[in-house]
């Protein structure tokens, strides 16, 4: 019974003195602490040995990028505190987050529809009016004519 409670004793100082070594010198990696368990350590730094790196070839191929077609009317639905953005068509895209920066980007990039309207706002009935007056003062600002903004009189939900 002494054999096995020495034996134990034995086994936790290991354990222990194997994490004080694998937290006092972490480039010796014992297989303890945050190197030896998958968890990340900080270290951002690779050393290769005897590799030398070569520069990438310039006769690689890039993508050739599809040139940016502006939206011709830019959808805004403002809930809450915040603004939701669809740059597409009714119905084909959808709303996502947006900063009050972004609405306006975008609303100045707009081309315009056929009746010059480049944003249409609509706001759910939980939208604040300090959030509505911001992005009116904001598209104003801009430059954005009033007779390209066109907002829902009814609140969507």
């Amino acid at each position: 019974m002494k054999t096995s409670r020495v034996v134990g004793v034995l086994v936790l100082a290991g354990i222990g003195i194997g994490a004080a070594l694998s937290y006092l010198l972490p480039d010796l990696d014992f297989g303890l602490g945050a190197g030896g368990i998958g968890l990340p350590t900080g270290k951002t730094e690779t050393k290769v040995v005897g590799i030398e790196a070569s520069p990438l070839e310039e006769t690689e191929t890039k993508p050739e990028a599809e040139p940016v077609v502006p939206p011709t009317v830019v959808y805004v639905l403002i809930d809450g505190r915040d603004y939701l953005l669809r740059r597409g068509p009714e119905g084909k895209a959808a709303f996502k987050p947006a900063t009050l920066d972004d609405v306006i980007e975008a609303a100045q990039t707009a081309t315009g529809d056929d009746n010059g309207i480049r944003i249409r706002i609509a706001q759910k009935s939980s939208s604040r009016e300090l959030t509505e007056r911001a992005l009116q003062a904001k598209l104003e600002e801009a430059g954005v004519p009033k007779d390209a903004i066109r907002w829902k009189d009814e609140p969507v939900d």
